[in-house]
């Protein structure tokens, strides 16, 4: 409960933003195969991100990569959610899942990183109301994620270092978990990228004083 707490919280500040971008290089690219994106060909999948951002939450942090400065609902975008900053170890690859095993008891911790894509701005209709289409989510069920530098320390603090948060991710596993067990994800795929910015508290990024 703790990390959607976390999550839902940051995911409502993000998307409060203003329409700057977040400065950061990086790549999201993939091959993807999604039912309800209007028959297009994704197997080439590439976001060309513009917007690198984050949140910290106490030793939380949720960082989101994004097509373009629009809202979030308006966009692509990828959300890396980081439960414990505490234990994570530079250059150390970290296994992402949705969720516990299944079977799991309370004494097996939540999986470490969690990672969400939307396809809002692909296969969106640019807008939301009533008329657009319904929105298109995939889960990273597998993989591993590697930070060179994540964000330590105070962030408050004016040491330019402790906040660069760099990594990179190779042909993690996909789909929207919405099937019956046994049976295969009717949109899945695989994705690949990297990413490099400096935590900014208070930039368009950060909206918190």
């Amino acid at each position: 409960m703790r990390h959607l707490a976390m999550v839902a919280l940051a995911a409502a500040a993000l998307m409060s933003t203003s329409c700057e971008v977040g400065q950061g290089v990086g790549r999201v690219y993939g091959d993807l195969r999604v039912e309800g994106c209007g028959g297009k060909d994704l197997s080439a999948y590439s976001m060309d991100p513009h917007f690198f951002g984050a949140i910290a939450v106490g030793r939380q942090l949720l960082i989101r990569i994004q097509r373009g400065g629009d809202l979030q609902e308006y966009t692509d975008n990828l959300v890396i959610a980081v439960d414990d900053l505490d234990k994570v170890v530079d250059n150390q690859p970290i296994e992402v899942q949705l969720q516990r095993p299944p079977g799991s008891g309370p004494e097996v911790p939540a999986p470490l990183v969690r990672m969400t894509l939307s396809l809002r701005g692909t296969c969106g209709s640019g807008k939301v109301g009533p008329n657009d289409n319904p929105a298109v989510v995939l889960h990273v069920v597998r993989g591993t994620i590697t930070f060179k530098s994540i964000l330590r320390g105070d962030p408050s603090s004016s040491d330019t270092n402790s906040k660069r948060i760099e990594g990179f991710f190779n042909e993690l596993v996909l789909e929207d978990p919405r099937h019956e067990v046994g049976q295969p994800a009717r949109s899945a795929g695989t994705l690949s990228g990297d990413f490099k910015f400096f935590y900014q508290r208070g930039g368009p990024a950060q909206p918190f004083p």
